[in-house]
């Protein structure tokens, strides 16, 4: 609230490069309106990140869907994650509190996506008996145990879900694949890359 960072606890020596490096941005912040943003990031999106209105239900005018074009590139294109029923069972039944979900039978009609948000992850999904969102969905069923983002697909085989996923995380703000592979593949610096993530910045 003051403008200034929480302080960080590291488990290790930071190298003179690191150090060196956090010395030269010490003194700057970055700001919308003249005050201090709220700098979230992810660990990777599926080629947008998210409104923050998407996920969260604020609406912050820096925290809106940009491209991410290089995330094909990182670790988090297309992961596959299998599932059990059971276990798919158990996190509902917790998230939910209650065994009354609907989920019996073939686990193939467990899981209805209903619709997208315009950048492509999973709005609303069908689960059972119940509605809820991708990024629920997400929370569910342990915080990326299960599936890595709201940009999913599910498959089943036999009594396995199979999530395909992009991205990893909540997807607002910064991606830090995204930042790595942009100064990588593009040769952006910093100030390129926080302009870019958190817009009007």
């Amino acid at each position: 609230m003051n403008g200034q960072a929480d302080v960080v606890p590291i488990n290790k020596k930071p190298s003179e490069k690191v150090k060196q490096i956090c010395k030269e941005v010490a003194e700057e912040m970055v700001y919308y309106s003249g005050k201090p943003i709220n700098a979230m990031y992810t660990a990777a999106m599926a080629s947008y990140s998210r409104n923050s209105k998407d996920v969260f239900g604020g609406s912050l005018p820096y925290l809106v869907s940009v491209p991410s074009e290089y995330e094909s590139l990182g670790s988090n294109w297309d992961y596959k994650r299998e599932v059990s029923k059971d276990k798919f069972r158990q996190y509902l039944e917790n998230w939910f509190g209650t065994t009354d979900l609907g989920l019996d039978g073939d686990i193939s009609s467990w899981i209805t996506i209903i619709n997208y948000t315009a950048d492509g992850y999973v709005n609303q999904v069908q689960v059972g008996n119940r509605m809820m969102t991708g990024w629920e969905l997400y929370k569910a069923t342990g915080w990326g145990r299960s599936i890595k983002s709201a940009y999913f697909s599910v498959e089943t085989s036999g009594d396995t879900f199979i999530f395909t996923t992009r991205g990893y995380g909540h997807c607002v703000g910064m991606s830090q694949w995204g930042a790595h592979l942009y100064a990588r593949e593009a040769g952006w610096n910093y100030k390129q890359i926080l302009t870019h993530y958190y817009s009007g910045t």
